[in-house]
């Protein structure tokens, strides 16, 4: 997160839902991976809800939504016989079951959340190669509703990002971009603790 000498600019950078949000309600669950069953690498997603005066938001709701191991969503534009692209030519049953693909949590007193879901894979939609992501929500009664999404470090995700369309549009694009770290130097109360996971911590800084 870049510092706040050019006014606001420390603010998260904002993104639209995409064609992939979730049609239903997305339920109540900070595992999405059936207690580390699910394929791919674990991932422990963590932060801490800011607003502009830079406190912490209790009571946000916090929202994302992704891609499996296999550039799958669960989405009905993601498959069937007619999707936005021929990646997604798959049925139900192509879904990892161990894998819930979206999920939300409240944010606690002091402001945090956290996740554990995995690294998503890259995948193409209408000719666009799009990089590994996470899209993200968060929905305030004071603070009004931020969308945005995280991109990965590393020598792959940047060479998939060169070619993303997508995410070059993208307003502060290099903000978008997490490091990974570990449970020791990031520790947030209530996060577990996983020696089979990478850890990033994704602050989020809105109005």
């Amino acid at each position: 997160m870049v510092d706040d000498k050019e006014g606001l600019r420390f603010l998260t950078p904002t993104t639209e839902d995409g064609p992939l949000y979730p049609p239903e309600p997305i339920p109540r669950r900070a595992d999405l991976t059936n207690g580390g069953k699910a394929k791919g690498e674990l991932l422990i997603l963590m932060g801490v809800i800011y607003n502009h005066r830079r406190s912490p938001v209790s009571g946000a709701v916090v929202e994302i939504w992704q891609a499996d191991n296999n550039g799958y969503y669960d989405h009905p534009r993601a498959r069937g016989s007619d999707p936005l692209d021929k990646h997604w030519e798959i049925g139900r049953e192509d879904l990892d079951p161990n894998f819930s693909y979206f999920g939300s949590v409240e944010t606690d007193s002091n402001g945090i959340y956290w996740f554990q879901t995995i690294i998503p894979r890259s995948y193409p939609v209408l000719g666009i190669d799009r990089a590994a992501h996470i899209h993200m929500k968060i929905w305030s009664k004071l603070n009004g509703v931020l969308t945005t999404e995280l991109y990965f470090p590393g020598n792959e995700h940047k060479s998939r990002r060169d070619v993303d369309k997508v995410y070059q549009g993208r307003h502060q694009k290099s903000d978008l971009i997490v490091n990974f770290t570990s449970y020791n130097e990031h520790m947030l109360e209530g996060v577990p603790e996983s020696d089979s996971a990478k850890y990033c911590r994704r602050d989020i800084f809105f109005l």
